[in-house]
């Protein structure tokens, strides 16, 4: 049984930020068992001329065990289209690597627009990943979001099953061979980089990891900086954003997955401050990684843990009240106790493993059938 996985996300992102999201951690821990051939999208002549060098086309960490196929377009025309443009830009490079698709093949499609056509292909298993529910993505237009409506449309009719990081994500969907994946404690511990690690010089109250964009709750975080020391790590999309926030909050700027073991260390409470109306259909990752850390977490919306370290602070209507608890949180920062809730059942390793095994049980009963 072989992988070929198309992602959201593909190696140019993986060399500048680590293993850090869901399609890349769900191809490395299929690789530790199977062979996995992994599609860069399609790099246009002008990224290629910009930034985008072949020499970064692959993730030396796991060239050993993950093929990367890379490919240059041409097409002067439509990346000037942006998300559109990756509608048709993967035809050309698939049509190339046609002879892959061989029997023990499962395709794993994570582009939330890419018209994929294998709906006439018997011969392989296509599956399809909701890393998101990209049609009501904050950062996606009126018209990217009807293209990923029709790419799910698509998807529903002919996917031979289909995953989705929350419950919500997946609820309008009618296919019968759905299940819902969230996120979940992921494990790189077959990676050989380095780990940078070390004591920061000094340690916050309160931290957020991720990428930051205009669904932070700016208010929030503002009216906490009176309070609470406040340490930000992760890259601006939004520039207006980093410019509303006070200024006696620090801003660290972009990491490394690998960094984590030492950000991890720079704060006592991990944030998830969201405006609820910007999200969409979450499991965020950075939960997870907060209790791998021992740090109890903050949010502003509720998610699949359950647990005394996981805190709503939109349920608290008093002030005073909320401040109590942070301090709580804060107090229990690097307990061992968090890091011992975390439940078997949380590690991504296990989810990932469940769905192979149910596709591997549903290609023994076809071939029996046949």
């Amino acid at each position: 049984m072989k992988f070929i996985i198309i992602g959201y996300r593909d190696a140019y992102f993986w060399n500048e930020y680590g293993t850090s999201v869901r399609d890349l951690q769900i191809a490395e821990i299929l690789s530790r068992k199977y062979h996995v051939t992994f599609i860069n999208r399609p790099v246009s002549i002008y990224e290629r001329l910009k930034n985008k060098k072949k020499a970064k086309s692959e993730y030396k960490a796991y060239s050993n065990r993950i093929t990367f196929i890379d490919h240059t377009s041409y097409d002067l025309i439509g990346p000037l289209f942006g998300r559109i443009w990756t509608k048709y830009c993967y035809k050309k490079i698939l049509n190339r690597i046609s002879s892959l698709f061989t029997d023990d093949s499962i395709i794993i499609d994570f582009t939330p627009i890419a018209e994929l056509e294998f709906k006439n292909n018997k011969r392989i298993t296509y599956w399809y990943d909701l890393i998101d529910n990209f049609s009501i993505h904050n950062r996606f237009s009126e018209k990217e979001k009807k293209a990923v409506r029709d790419k799910y449309a698509y998807v529903d009719e002919n996917a031979d099953i289909i995953t989705a990081v929350s419950d919500k994500a997946i609820k309008n969907f009618l296919n019968p061979n759905k299940y819902v994946m969230p996120n979940g404690v992921y494990l790189e511990n077959q990676n050989h980089e380095c780990f940078i690690d070390g004591t920061p010089n000094k340690v916050y109250q309160l931290g957020f990891v991720g990428f930051v964009t205009d669904k932070l709750d700016v208010d929030f975080l503002n009216k906490l900086s009176k309070k609470f020391s406040i340490i930000i790590w992760g890259k601006f999309f939004d520039d207006s954003i980093r410019d509303k926030l006070n200024e006696n909050i620090k801003i660290a700027g972009a990491f490394k997955y690998s960094d984590l073991p030492s950000i991890m260390k720079s704060f006592k409470v991990g944030l998830l401050p969201y405006l609820p109306e910007k999200s969409h259909d979450e499991s965020p990752l950075k939960m997870y990684e907060y209790f791998k850390y021992g740090i109890p977490c903050l949010s502003s919306m509720n998610f699949e843990i359950k647990s005394r370290w996981f805190v709503n602070y939109l349920e608290y209507s008093k002030r005073d009240l909320l401040y109590e608890k942070i301090n709580e949180l804060i107090v229990s920062n690097n307990s061992e106790s968090i890091k011992a809730s975390i439940q078997k059942e949380w590690l991504f390793e296990i989810k990932v493993n469940k769905i192979i095994e149910d596709i591997i049980r549903r290609k023994e009963c076809g071939k029996k059938n046949s």
